[in-house]
């Protein structure tokens, strides 16, 4: 008796578990066999009675599946899923392939064949207390670290791992509605290639701000792989060398790489948090115009005119000062610095100067001069 009890798993036990246990012991008979059926129930355990003559199948199917395993599997599914109504993690153990068989064959119900394939959206039209749901949500939640193992490679290429696990998770589920049980395969190895379409699917469709076609993704990836392939094995990846790798031409090669480089929103802010990237890289719209542009030329050429009529150092501190000749006007210490005087003598040659270039370009452009106040640019 202690011998059969130790056989118990979750309150249940299985019938060739008993006839093992008498078998052992040397006990044949009916009656026994009654007795202790009577004694186990007594304590409480439930005794599962799949077909007779029917071995265990605890490793993976070889070949076809034939009846007497899909029954076997059957018992072991309804046995899988009354554990893990008491299991704090059920989706930390890893199905069987007999288990695998059964579930799927559990989710059909009487209304399809084992070998027929469940419409799209199977799951949702079912009743969650159904035998039909619950065997469904097994196969998933048992499945549901493979999902997370095939979308890790797929990190930082436009989703964000939350939405890569979701589409995983709906290529999961459609690989349960289209599984053969009577085929000997196993789930995971069928189920990783509907998980992988689902996630390039997505990344195709919502991994970009412009979406790109397809094949088009698929063609960006093959580059992407074929260059860091190169970078790991001589450190360089030449342009001619993944042209020669995949058989593509020199401008399909740099198309791609451009289209993986991706895009930078113009409402990205940057700095301190509160400046969007497009107030920096924008221009002007009235910097643009037509008549602005060639009125500041014009007023260049004065104000170079203007300077030139000027002793050296006295243009030269203005034109600095005003940024003219420069990409950003100078302080007083950058001129100091190439002057060799002090910063207060610049700032008295400049007080001197400016009345200077005043009066110059007064006598070009009339009254229309800057004031004392103003900068030129």
């Amino acid at each position: 008796m202690k011998l059969l009890l130790a056989h118990v798993r979750e309150r249940l036990v299985r019938t060739h578990e008993v006839d093992s246990v008498l078998g052992l012991a040397g006990e044949t008979r009916p009656a026994l066999r009654q007795q202790v059926v009577a004694m186990v129930t007594g304590l409480g355990v439930d005794i599962l009675d799949p077909p007779d003559n029917v071995p265990p199948t605890d490793g993976d199917p070889a070949g076809a599946t034939g009846p007497a395993l899909i029954e076997r599997g059957v018992c072991d599914a309804r046995l899988l899923l009354r554990r893990d109504r008491t299991s704090p993690r059920p989706w930390d153990r890893l199905l069987t392939a007999s288990e695998e068989v059964g579930l799927a064959v559990l989710l059909r119900g009487d209304r399809y064949l084992p070998h027929e394939e469940v419409p799209n959206g199977y799951r949702a039209g079912l009743d969650t207390a159904d035998e039909r749901a619950r065997a469904f949500d097994a196969m998933v939640l048992h499945n549901r670290r493979l999902v997370g193992f095939v979308t890790g490679r797929y990190v930082g290429q436009g989703l964000d791992p939350e939405d890569l696990v979701q589409h995983g998770v709906i290529g999961l589920m459609r690989a349960v509605e289209r599984f053969d049980p009577t085929r000997g395969l196993k789930f995971s190895t069928y189920t990783v290639w509907w998980i992988r379409q689902a996630v390039t699917r997505a990344l195709a469709n919502e991994g970009r701000a412009i979406r790109l076609p397809v094949h088009k993704v698929d063609q960006v990836r093959r580059v992407v792989t074929c260059r860091a392939r190169l970078l790991a094995l001589a450190g360089q990846a030449t342009v001619s060398e993944i042209c020669h790798g995949l058989g593509l031409g020199p401008e399909t090669v740099l198309e791609c790489l451009r289209l993986h480089a991706g895009m930078t929103s113009l409402d990205l802010l940057v700095g301190d948090g509160a400046t969007p990237l497009g107030e920096i890289v924008t221009p002007d719209p009235d910097a643009m115009r037509p008549d602005v542009v060639a009125q500041r030329r014009e007023t260049m050429t004065i104000l170079r005119a203007s300077l030139a009529a000027l002793p050296p150092r006295s243009a030269a501190i203005l034109g600095w000062r005003a940024g003219v000749g420069t990409d950003e006007p100078l302080t007083l210490d950058e001129i100091d610095r190439r002057l060799g005087i002090s910063p207060e003598r610049v700032r008295q040659l400049e007080g001197r100067a400016l009345p200077q270039l005043r009066d110059r370009m007064r006598e070009r452009l009339g009254d229309a001069v800057p004031g004392a106040g103003e900068t030129v640019r």
